[in-house]
């Protein structure tokens, strides 16, 4: 019999953070969290293969590892443990038990040995960037939209760190966030769902080691593994960005988005929502209906173009957190370009408008 003593709170914690990165898979072991208590440190491992997650809290005791088998009745059973828990491994390798015991509370389940749990990638770094987690986390979240699944180009689900900028392209839209907080030398590409974990960190200081493979991120006694994606070559923002529109207007970001919010309920029923701006006016037709929504445009606005409501909608998600964004347009087969004051640049391509909708703008 081994044992050892933790947090109670604090192993319940860790868990929970863990546990996240969990998918189901063909191999057992993998769906569960991996535990090692060792040298005074109780370290949870959890992972899906192309992410991991570790937390490490104090631990006192025996040295032992086991990895569960039921990983998800025992982080509802440990939201009921407060203090001291110990952790008792008895039993043979082919026959584990483990027995939580916590106050009145006790538990004892059968466990998996942890000979045949993946070990951890090894990330030597070739750069290191220091940033604040949540700021890197909320800028992931304003850009993630405009990546999507490819079996055939995995780069477009992932998230692309290129000197200043965080951004995502998919073929369809593209979404930069710019913040001089981090600087990166040389670009690399990230899971749009693997940094969806940066959120655990909370808001604290994080190092971002660069390896050949992994990116890792680490703070006290958390480390978050995510394997870099692919790709023959990065693309080169300026090139893909317009340097030169001939109209620029501003528009209300609210009053856009309510107008968009109008127009996809109208929009139910709907083969396709697309919708066409002409001058301030938003108009979307279909099943024999024409609905309209007007803007208060601020500047020349006299280019009439056409989008799919859901591309605009999502982009203008990216600026909530404004009052007013510029909107740039060279012609009406042109991106269009949103751009923000706080470091967010949108680009949606725009669809092609029929020979009504054409004589009608």
């Amino acid at each position: 019999m081994k044992t050892a003593i933790v947090n109670a709170e604090k192993f319940c914690a860790a868990l929970k953070k863990v546990s996240g990165v969990l998918k189901a898979c063909p191999v057992p072991e993998i769906e569960q969290i991996h535990v090692d208590c060792r040298d005074g440190i109780c370290r949870l491992t959890g992972t899906d293969i192309s992410v991991w997650m570790v937390s490490e809290i104090p631990a006192g005791g025996d040295d032992f590892s086991f990895v569960f088998s039921n990983t998800k009745a025992i982080v509802r059973a440990c939201r009921h443990y407060l203090g001291n828990l110990t952790l008792e491994l008895t039993g043979e390798e082919k026959d584990l038990y483990l027995t939580m015991r916590c106050g009145d509370k006790e538990g004892t389940f059968p466990v998996m040995k942890s000979s045949l749990y993946p070990e951890l990638p090894v990330v030597e770094p070739q750069h290191k960037y220091f940033t604040n987690a949540e700021s890197l986390f909320e800028r992931v979240k304003s850009v993630r939209y405009a990546s999507i699944f490819s079996e055939k180009r995995p780069e477009l689900c992932g998230v692309r760190f290129q000197g200043n900028r965080v951004w995502c392209v998919d073929g369809q839209r593209l979404a930069v966030n710019e913040d001089t907080e981090l600087n990166v030398e040389h670009p690399f590409i990230i899971a749009a769902s693997a940094l969806s974990h940066l959120k655990a960190f909370g808001n604290q200081t994080v190092e971002l080691a660069e390896g050949v493979r992994y990116l890792l991120v680490s703070a006290a006694g958390m480390k978050l593994y995510c394997r870099k994606l692919e790709t023959s070559e990065i693309l080169q923002l300026d090139a893909v960005l317009p340097k030169y529109n001939k109209e620029n207007y501003e528009v209300n970001v609210l009053q856009y988005r309510k107008a968009l919010e109008y127009l996809n309920g109208c929009a139910v029923g709907m083969r396709e929502a697309k919708v066409v701006f002409d001058n301030g006016k938003l108009t979307l037709s279909g099943n024999g209906a024409t609905y309209s929504a007007k803007l208060d445009v601020q500047g020349t606005s006299g280019i009439p173009y056409a989008f799919q409501l859901s591309y605009m909608k999502e982009a203008l998600e990216q600026f909530a957190g404004e009052e007013t964004i510029y909107i740039g347009i060279d012609s009406s087969i042109s991106p269009i370009v949103l751009t923000g004051k706080n470091g967010n640049t949108a680009l949606v391509l725009p669809s092609r408008m029929s020979a009504v909708q054409s004589k009608a703008a």
